[in-house]
């Protein structure tokens, strides 16, 4: 498998890549589901399904516009639709996402950073 570079993970609401967005992690999880019985002998035992599945998308970077910012001071309309995760060249997925998270900081001498977090909300698909 080679390598692949930072830069290719893109995620893009209405076709327009988020602005200034240097580092992006995704992260997966998979709700279990404990179905224990008394029959277990007091171990506990989990389905070989989730409960439910979801990603969370976290990113960093330099404040170029104020879209997110503005989405929190409105106080509604926390979810994004045509939502696009695209991964390098191989692969694009279309979602929504809920915006759960928006933090500015700003040194005196240096730019207005912000951080992000976006949860997914409903079921995603590959673009093919």
């Amino acid at each position: 498998m080679s390598a692949r570079t930072g830069r290719s993970l893109l995620i893009k609401k209405n076709g327009t890549a988020l602005a200034g967005i240097k580092t992006s992690s995704v992260s997966f999880s998979a709700e279990g589901v404990d179905i224990t019985d008394k029959l277990d002998s007091g171990y506990r035992t989990m389905g070989d399904f989730a409960g439910f599945i979801s990603f969370e998308i976290s990113g960093e970077g330099v404040a170029k516009g104020t879209v997110a910012r503005d989405i929190f001071r409105a106080g509604t309309g926390f979810l994004l639709t045509d939502v696009t995760i695209e991964w390098d060249t191989t692969e694009t997925w279309e979602c929504d996402v809920f915006l759960s998270a928006y933090e500015e900081t700003a040194a005196h001498d240096g730019s207005v950073d912000f951080s992000i977090t976006l949860q997914s909300s409903g079921a995603w698909s590959e673009v093919v």
